[in-house]
């Protein structure tokens, strides 16, 4: 096969391909506006972030912080991370805290109170924070729901 056969060739098979693959210059037509609107589901959320948890949904994310603090903290107190990580983490903590969206349940005040104390910082050395992660862990009991989180191997977890 010559050079120029062998160009025709590929561009034959490039032309076909692209007449095959479903590419038109004709734009399809918009949705009328009718059609453009989902029908809503009765089973959608009122707000459509999902925000709006229970109990379990709180003590979940409540659990999710802590057990990032307690694993830092062990870390740090056992020379596994230095001072600057240490920090760093508790500053990514803070920050997580203070911008958490919480639902609307009996455990909700007791983690906006906590949320307030940590504007505070999230360490061992806020001890309104401590106080009131107390009172989450108990508000998260009387609701039936548990707090939870895991240990590190090393931690005998």
């Amino acid at each position: 096969m010559t050079a120029t056969a062998r160009t025709l060739t590929i561009v034959l098979l490039v032309a076909a391909a692209v007449v095959t693959s479903g590419c038109s210059a004709a734009p399809e037509p918009a949705p009328s506006p009718a059609s453009a609107e989902p029908t809503p589901s009765a089973a959608a959320p009122v707000d459509m972030m999902d925000r709006v948890g229970n109990a379990d949904w709180e003590c979940g994310q409540f659990s999710a912080l802590r057990g990032i603090e307690a694993r830092s903290w062990w870390q740090h107190d056992n020379g596994l991370i230095d001072d600057d990580a240490y920090d760093s983490r508790l500053a990514a903590l803070k920050d997580a805290w203070v911008h958490t969206v919480f639902g609307d349940s009996s455990v909700t005040p007791s983690l906006r109170e906590a949320q307030r104390a940590a504007t505070d910082g999230v360490g061992e050395d806020n001890a309104e924070f401590q106080r009131a992660t107390t009172a989450v862990t108990l508000a998260c009991d009387a609701a039936g729901s548990i707090v939870s989180y895991g240990a590190l191997l090393e931690m005998g977890g």
